[in-house]
């Protein structure tokens, strides 16, 4: 007979995230997707607008380094970009220190040499396959850039 408290792992379901969207293994209440901006939107402002119209989330959060890994292998291995627009940024509002956009605390980062910019409006981007953070102007656009949204698992 099995003891009451395994129940509920035996009997969990798993949810996936909708078709063409990914999750990590550790969390998949949280569902990804690459988003490509249309001509001349490319910039970090274009993406958050982007990631919230078409999903209600923001660009991604990266809170750890299991998730930094996780999120640049699977970019690595998938897509053809080496850019990624992520939710990082400083605002006015903020005091120019460093936010997601979601709300998660800022406590983990992965800067390359040279990194983070201070003061407003700077943004966050994964450089893939190096898995290192930069951080130029949000209003920088550029077609080789690509948006990293998250949104939540509806399925879930």
């Amino acid at each position: 007979m099995f003891p009451l408290l395994l129940l509920p792992f035996i009997f969990s379901l798993s949810y996936s995230c909708p078709n063409g969207t990914f999750s990590s293994s550790l969390n998949t209440s949280i569902c990804y997707t690459v988003l490509e901006g249309a001509a001349g939107k490319h910039s970090w402002y274009d993406g958050e607008a982007l990631c919230q119209v078409q999903f209600n989330g923001h660009l991604a959060s990266v809170p750890n380094a299991f998730l930094n890994n996780f999120l640049n292998g699977y970019l690595d291995a998938t897509q053809s970009k080496t850019h990624y627009w992520i939710g990082g940024t400083t605002t006015t509002a903020s005091n120019a220190s460093w936010t997601w956009t979601d709300g998660t605390p800022f406590t983990y980062t992965n800067w390359e040499f040279g990194d983070p910019g201070t003061g407003p409006y700077y943004c966050t981007y994964l450089e893939v396959p190096e898995a290192l953070w930069g951080s130029p102007y949000c209003s920088y656009s550029s077609s080789s850039y690509a948006f990293l949204c998250e949104f939540l698992n509806t399925n879930n």
